[in-house]
């Protein structure tokens, strides 16, 4: 029985883990919105006639 609720613990805890780093849309920090969908950027910035930041980075 423990080793049941010891592999349910770890589980909920794995899919609580996945959750909290799927990336969204756009994050809120500073006061700035950033967006992380490439080409949503991409067209805002055509739309309103701004440059684009790119930030590579590797998220495991």
């Amino acid at each position: 029985m423990k080793r049941v609720a010891t592999t349910l613990l770890l589980f909920a805890l794995a899919v609580a883990g996945l959750v909290a780093t799927t990336p969204t849309d756009h994050v809120s920090a500073g006061g700035q919105e950033w967006l992380t969908d490439y080409q949503a950027g991409l067209e805002r910035a055509r739309a309103e006639n701004k440059p684009i930041f790119l930030e590579f980075r590797c998220v495991p």
